[in-house]
């Protein structure tokens, strides 16, 4: 049997997203990613959505004070990737949340 997704992950699943079967979960490395038709756009950490960010969307996060996910590695070292935290006026707000998740969609890499 497949372990229960936080109650966090189910809220932005099934409330803010409406249980739209497009989106689906995997764990990862002790997180969760989250993804749209099989891409990812979002990490779950520590009960908190953290989406993918470039060049396109980088202004939207910084105007909105959010903060770059990181964590510090076993050497010490503090490791930043390109996902940044989720304002909770976006999370509140489905028509602006799904304009996030595009945003989060068109990042390529790099």
């Amino acid at each position: 049997m497949p372990k229960a997704l936080p109650e966090s992950i189910q809220y932005f699943l099934f409330d803010c997203l409406e249980g739209d079967s497009a989106y689906t979960t995997k764990s990862m490395f002790g997180w969760y990613g989250v993804y749209k038709y099989g891409q990812i756009f979002a990490i779950y950490a520590w009960d908190i959505p953290y989406m993918k960010v470039g060049d396109g969307n980088r202004q939207d996060y910084i105007d909105a004070w959010s903060s770059q996910f990181e964590f510090e590695k076993k050497n010490g070292k503090i490791y930043r990737m390109s996902y940044w935290k989720l304002p909770e006026e976006i999370l509140e707000d489905k028509e602006k949340l799904i304009q996030w998740i595009d945003k989060s969609l068109a990042v390529k890499k790099k």
